[in-house]
């Protein structure tokens, strides 16, 4: 994601941005489900924390996204800011 350029974006080019990351992130969250689910007692403890590191991660950043979306949804004067910050950028 590009969120130092989220400025520069138009509240609906951003919501669409963090949208397809939503998609992306549920995806890799699936699979990641799938394998911790598939993975047997004996898998070898590294890749286990791994796995479960990465569940973690996608766990929380799909929590993330779907407050932002929420928030962004919720802010009626989101474009205008997010037009000011890219004005700005531009002089």
């Amino acid at each position: 994601m590009h969120l130092l350029l989220a400025g520069n974006l138009s509240s609906s080019k951003l919501i669409t941005h963090l949208r397809q990351r939503r998609e992306q992130v549920e995806a890799s969250h699936a699979t990641l489900q799938e394998a911790a689910q598939a993975a047997d007692k004996d898998m070898n403890p590294g890749r286990r924390l791994a796995l479960d590191y990465a569940l973690a991660l996608a766990t929380a950043e799909l929590n993330w996204l779907e407050t932002i979306l929420e928030r962004l949804s919720e802010e009626p004067l989101l474009e205008g800011m997010l037009d000011e910050a890219s004005m700005a950028s531009n002089i």
